[in-house]
This record gives structure tokens, C-alpha cells and sequence, in this order.
């Protein structure tokens, strides 16, 4: 029509397309300049609320916690990732890059501390915990990757071997070939 353009964001499906299309790129590319910013905020935050002394004087037990967290969240992580069906090295690696605390747990401690539901200490060693967790990863990641391609490595070598043994039916395998071998075979 007359229209030109007009025509194009009119109708309907058209519309829909430019409109989604260019709000969520705007959205995206505005976002996308502030991300790193805030992240580094956030995260620069939270480590100036970290008690270092505490560590010093708990290692022991802040250390064990971290284990504990990254164990417990590795078994039930893995194990939902081989309910959903992935081979276990992909498993083991979905398990170890999700392992730590996340982000989230330190919006949770300091708003449990801020409430009087966590004792400043309780929620120090908390912080303290997540934040070991999280300095984990890197390792962890490399952990998982190392896993996924060993276990996905021997995976393929037993389906070659199952591919190529597949049509032998009524073989024998006689191992080893002295007296009774030659006897057998």
C-alpha cells in the first residue's frame, strides 16, 4: 500500500518480528555494556565482606563445609543429569561446573544476616564458604572436562567393540594357549 513502511510493522506477523527483534537487541546491547560492570561491583562487594581471619582461625571446618557443598551438589547434580539421560562423563561434568555456590547464596546469607535469621558470624562463614566454592571452579571445570573426555573416550571404545562383535554368535574365546587351551580349542 501507501504506506511503505507503515504496511510492514502493521501487519501482524511482520510486526511482531521487528518490534521483538528490535526491543530485545536495544535491550541486549544496553544491558550487555553495564553486565561486566555490575558483575565486578557485585563481586568486589562481597569480597570486601570477607573475613579473611576467619579462615586463618577455621580453616578446618570452612574447608570442610566447602568440600561437603560441592560433594552433596556434584551427587545431586550428576545424578539428575544421568535421570535426564547423559552419559555419565557428561554427567560428572554438568555435576562439577555447577558444584559451587552460586551468586544468588550471597544475596540469601546477607539478607538472612540482615534479618537476624543468621548470626553475623553464622553468616560470615557462610559468605566465606561460597566464596572458596566459587574460587573452586576454574579447577573443577577442568576436573569435569578431564572426566567427560575420559569417560566418553572409553564409552566409544566399547561401542566400537560392541558394533564390531554384534553379528558373532556361538564363538568361544580361549585365553591363553598351553596344555588345556590346545586341548579345549
Amino acid at each position: 500500500g501507501k504506506g511503505g513502511n507503515a504496511d510492514a510493522i502493521t501487519s501482524p506477523g511482520t510486526a511482531k518480528n521487528v518490534v521483538t527483534v528490535g526491543a530485545k537487541g536495544r535491550v541486549a546491547a544496553e544491558i550487555q555494556a553495564f553486565r561486566g560492570l555490575l558483575l565486578g561491583l557485585f563481586f568486589i562487594t562481597v569480597g570486601m565482606t570477607i573475613d579473611l581471619g576467619m579462615l586463618a582461625q577455621q580453616a578446618v571446618s570452612v574447608l570442610s563445609v566447602v568440600a561437603g557443598v560441592i560433594v552433596i551438589k556434584f551427587v545431586t547434580l550428576a545424578g539428575a543429569a544421568r535421570l535426564f539421560g547423559l552419559r555419565a562423563g557428561s554427567a560428572a561434568r554438568v555435576g562439577l561446573l555447577l558444584a559451587e555456590g552460586g551468586e544468588f547464596a550471597f544475596v540469601l546469607v546477607a539478607l538472612a544476616g540482615a534479618a537476624g535469621v543468621l548470626a553475623q558470624d553464622s553468616a560470615q562463614f557462610f559468605t566465606l564458604v561460597i566464596a572458596l566454592s566459587m574460587v573452586a571452579t576454574p579447577g573443577l571445570a577442568a576436573l569435569g572436562h578431564l572426566a567427560e573426555r575420559r569417560a566418553n573416550t572409553a564409552g566409544a571404545e566399547i561401542e566400537r567393540l560392541e558394533e564390531e562383535t554384534r553379528d558373532l554368535s556361538g564363538h568361544v574365546l580361549v585365553l591363553g594357549y598351553g596344555r588345556v587351551g590346545r586341548l579345549v580349542s
